[in-house]
């Protein structure tokens, strides 16, 4: 049902779509497909999935390949793609080998985009390198060439030891680079084993507000991956996101505001206070908190199979 919904608005103007607010629904389902990782990568899905993916490149090549005004939509989907590849690559190269010429045509937009480098990377090789779409289905072997792609699947432990450097580094506010650097150590051990990031909840609640986008964003980020992995502890994490809406600095408040429909979903039992505070922000400062607000609403409607 979300495919054909989806498949009915490709072929519209971009300005049609956007006044009738399509690429919100497109952005919304996207946001439930980021959820839904790994689970949605399963082979049972494998079908419903490459529909809805089908209808994502076609709006691509529709509508997104002349300007960057899909440039968030489009970077969210191609970081969807290269999860895909890393949870069962032999399925998804298959999917994605199929979407080549758009990809490639993408790429004279976002020639610095490292997700579309990363599936080029794949999608460049020779054709005669990978299975045809009949084996896609019945050959669970897979190429040689593909095991290098993807990602190791042993389990990552860390000792007291090797964690504690980390954690230092975070807790250094003011040494910018130096948690820049931490961070995305956190986010390169954590895409193997998200667990880890449950010793380093404080660290990642104290980094929210940082000043510095780069820091921030991250942080942000690393939140989010933790409470797909762990909604329970979205509770935990609840008072540092509100306090984010306290701000004196616009880019803080934004910067959470773009994070909101995803902590809301992982958060439900506190949405009301959530949607009362973004809603107070609108009230007392030059932000229009509204388009969030709808999103939140939009995502929890169709949760809700309204």
């Amino acid at each position: 049902m979300i495919a054909s919904s989806l498949r009915g608005c490709v072929n519209l103007e971009l300005s049609t779509q956007n006044a009738h607010r399509h690429t919100k629904f497109f952005a919304c389902v996207l946001a439930l497909l980021e959820l839904l990782q790994p689970y949605i990568f399963k082979a049972e899905y494998n079908s419903s999935l490459e529909l809805v993916a089908d209808s994502y490149f076609s709006l691509i090549k529709t509508s997104g390949l002349q300007s960057k005004d899909l440039g968030t939509l489009t970077g969210k989907f191609l970081a969807l793609l290269l999860e895909f590849m890393s949870v069962d690559t032999q399925r998804a190269v298959c999917y994605v080998q199929r979407h080549a010429v758009v990809l490639k045509d993408l790429s004279n937009l976002y020639p610095d985009s490292p997700s579309l480098r990363s599936i080029l990377s794949v999608v460049s090789l020779p054709r005669q390198m990978f299975p045809n779409e009949g084996d896609c289905e019945t050959d669970d072997k897979e190429p040689s060439f593909l095991s290098s792609f993807a990602p190791p699947q042993q389990t990552v432990t860390l000792s007291s030891a090797q964690l504690a450097p980390i954690a230092a580094r975070l807790s250094n506010f003011n040494a910018v680079e130096e948690i820049s650097s931490a961070l995305h150590d956190l986010e390169s051990i954590s895409h193997r084993k998200v667990a880890i990031l449950e010793y380093f909840t404080d660290e990642l609640k104290a980094l929210l507000p940082h000043p510095t986008e780069n820091c921030r964003i991250l942080a942000h980020n690393l939140m989010i991956r933790y409470l797909k992995h762990k909604p329970s502890a979205s509770e935990e994490f609840l008072d540092a996101f509100l306090s984010c809406f306290e701000s004196d600095r616009y880019d803080v408040i934004n910067t959470t505001l773009e994070r909101l429909a995803e902590f809301v979903l992982l958060c439900q039992e506190h949405a009301s206070l959530l949607l009362q505070r973004v809603f107070h922000v609108n009230v007392t400062t030059n932000i229009n908190t509204a388009p969030y607000i709808s999103e939140v609403f939009m995502i929890l409607n169709m949760q809700g199979g309204k």
